[in-house]
């Protein structure tokens, strides 16, 4: 009786342990895809955030509202300067304010894409029609030169997904993380 009560009890205990089992392996799985995909911006993200010498970052904000071949359609942009972690905002503005009445600056650009994209490059609206985010950024970075007369390190595209998920992780004024409030200094 004391063998048939173990083996009730093991089999009683294997029903449940499977979809438990299955549990943690998608648990798992869903977990080493997510580390998968942030694996590259984490490699990137001490000369994103200045730790190898100052950058400047050309932000822009990308309207998923209106497909393009970078994201959405560009809308509001900032100017930010970061030094060992520390970032600043340079200056701000809105698809209005740049890239207006001038066609796009293609220096640097090979032939076959101007070629290819041709008048869509005319218009600051336009110019992340291409997928080949290097060269939109490219036109991002001669747009902005011409437009202020300076440089910039690169440029970051981001849609309103990021920006919820960052002002959900810091606060609306930026000033939390998590369940800890940073001090200004």
């Amino acid at each position: 009786v004391e063998q048939a009560g173990e083996h009730d009890h093991q089999r009683q205990r294997g029903d449940h342990e499977e979809p438990v089992l299955d549990s943690v392996q998608d648990g798992l799985t869903s977990a080493s895809e997510t580390v998968d995909g942030v694996t590259p911006v984490l490699a990137a993200l001490p000369d994103l955030i200045g730790s190898n010498g100052t950058r400047t970052w050309f932000v822009i904000l990308q309207n998923l509202a209106e497909a393009r071949g970078t994201g959405g359609l560009p809308g509001s942009y900032a100017v930010i300067h970061v030094d060992k972690g520390k970032v600043s905002l340079l200056t701000r503005g809105s698809d209005k304010e740049i890239g207006q009445n001038t066609d796009m600056h293609t220096t640097g650009l090979p032939a076959t894409f101007v070629n290819q994209w041709g008048p869509l490059l005319n218009d600051w609206t336009d110019f992340n029609v291409s997928p080949n985010f290097p060269y939109s950024g490219r036109l991002v970075s001669n747009e902005w030169t011409h437009f202020s007369g300076k440089k910039v390190d690169g440029v970051i595209a981001i849609g309103q997904g990021v920006v919820q998920t960052m002002v959900a992780a810091t606060g609306p004024d930026g000033q939390k993380v998590g369940p800890v409030q940073l001090e200004p200094q």
